[in-house]
C-alpha cells in the first residue's frame, strides 16, 4: 500500500499485533504447535512469545526473528493497529 508516510509523532504510537491465526497456521505446517516449539522455530523466548500471543506488541528484534523464521514478511504476520485505534 501506497500513501502519505506517517509523521513521527503518529508512527511512534503505533503498534503491531500478531494474526494469531496465520501465526499458527504457519508454525503448525512446520510442525511447531506448542508455544515452546514455536519458540525453538522462531529463537523468539516463550515468554515473549506468550505475550505476543496475548496481543502485546512485539519488539521489532522478535517481530522479524518470527517473519525470518516463517519465511513471510512482518504485514503477514502482523496488523498495524493505529493510535486512533482502528484496524489496517
Amino acid at each position: 500500500m501506497h500513501g502519505t508516510p506517517a509523521s513521527p509523532e503518529t508512527a511512534t504510537d503505533d503498534r503491531l499485533v500478531l494474526r494469531r491465526d496465520v501465526f499458527d497456521r504457519l508454525t503448525a505446517k512446520a510442525e511447531a504447535v506448542t508455544v515452546a516449539q514455536q519458540a525453538a522455530l522462531t529463537g523468539v523466548p516463550e515468554r515473549t512469545l506468550y505475550r505476543i500471543r496475548r496481543g502485546d506488541a512485539p519488539g521489532l528484534t522478535s517481530a522479524m526473528r518470527i517473519s525470518d523464521a516463517l519465511g513471510v514478511p512482518l504485514n503477514v504476520l502482523f496488523k498495524r493497529i493505529p493510535a486512533d485505534g482502528r484496524t489496517q
